[in-house]
């Protein structure tokens, strides 16, 4: 920790363990046949590899402590996905997008995203005695609720990126992304 001040060995240790399950290995390979696209493995595995070294250890730590605790929940299978989603979102550059404003809500960001607004409107909805399951619309919570849920929960994952030194997805509308989360969620609770 000496080489990384302000990251205990504890964390250090936590980051190395991340990157040794098969789930990140999985992920790691999954990246790479992402990013070369066309290409053939050799071409392109040298300038993967520039890209993965690019990120410095102490954001590799964060990355892998503090955004994958936000981002994967579990060890399923189906979760290993999660793993190439966020190397890819890591690697991106100007030049090379493979997350934006457009398909947000399927970043590592987005993910983060929207578990924050589930969390927000579940903590509501336990206190709400007065509408029925059948009453709940997005008309049932007040508009300035939701946009203090989209404030909070954004703040939440861009203060995750920005300790990384990972740059922000840009131009994305919160208020509307917070809007279809509440949607999906409300259909769950009053599928009329």
């Amino acid at each position: 920790s000496l080489l990384m001040p302000g990251i205990t060995e504890r964390e250090i240790n936590s980051a190395f363990e991340s990157s040794n399950t098969k789930a990140f290995q999985v992920g790691l390979f999954m990246a790479l046949d992402y990013f070369k696209e066309n290409k053939k493995f050799i071409e392109c595995y040298e300038e993967f590899l520039t890209n993965i070294n690019s990120i410095s250890e102490a954001s590799w730590v964060i990355i892998l402590n503090e955004i994958r605790a936000s981002l994967i929940k579990s060890v399923d299978p189906k979760q290993w996905p999660s793993y190439k989603n966020l190397i890819l979102r890591v690697i991106q550059r100007k030049d090379k997008q493979y997350y934006n404003k457009d398909n947000f809500s399927d970043s590592p960001d987005g993910r983060i995203f929207y578990d924050n607004i589930v969390r927000s409107f579940n903590s509501w909805w336990e206190t709400q005695e007065e509408i029925s399951e059948s009453d709940l619309t997005i008309d049932s919570i007040d508009k300035e609720t939701i946009l203090k849920w989209a404030k909070n929960s954004i703040e939440h994952v861009n203060s995750l990126f920005i300790k990384a030194k990972i740059d922000l997805i840009a131009g994305v509308d919160v208020n509307t992304e917070a809007m279809k989360v509440l949607q999906i969620e409300i259909k769950k609770i009053n599928p009329l």
